[in-house]
């Protein structure tokens, strides 16, 4: 599973991943939100989380099919990163967002996945940090 986003709720997942046996590849557009992250978890996560320093390098790490959630700020900051990665993906790779968007806009960033090959929905997730 792959991860993009470590503020609270991504970080929580992350962990939550890790804590129940699976791994994850994650990232963070901010470098500073991946050093925090390595800091605080580095101990804990062993070698079930890597932490990758660019987006290429998150989906060069992910097995194919790529399975994605993002764990971003809703609006803007979505459509940017989606930006990024969509050309870096391939046929068959799923990307989640787990941010609390519109379904307008949900609509339109799956139409757009489902035009390139590869599949795209909305899972809006709450809970906070403790909740993850």
């Amino acid at each position: 599973m792959g991860i993009i986003g470590l503020g609270p709720m991504g970080a929580g997942l992350t962990f939550n991943f890790a804590d129940n046996g699976y791994t994850s590849v994650v990232f963070d557009p901010w470098p500073e939100a991946r050093a925090a992250f390595a800091d605080k978890f580095a101990a804990e996560l062993d070698q079930r989380v890597q932490v990758t320093n660019s987006l290429e390098a998150f989906v060069a790490a992910l097995p194919k099919p790529r399975r994605i959630l993002l764990m971003v700020k809703a609006g803007e900051p979505v459509d940017a990163l989606l930006n990024a990665l969509y050309p870096l993906l391939a046929k068959g790779d799923l990307v989640c967002d787990g941010g609390n968007a519109h379904p307008r806009d949900t609509d339109r960033r799956s139409a757009d996945a489902e035009s390139r090959g590869f599949g795209f929905f909305g899972l809006g997730i709450s809970g906070g940090e403790e909740g993850a």
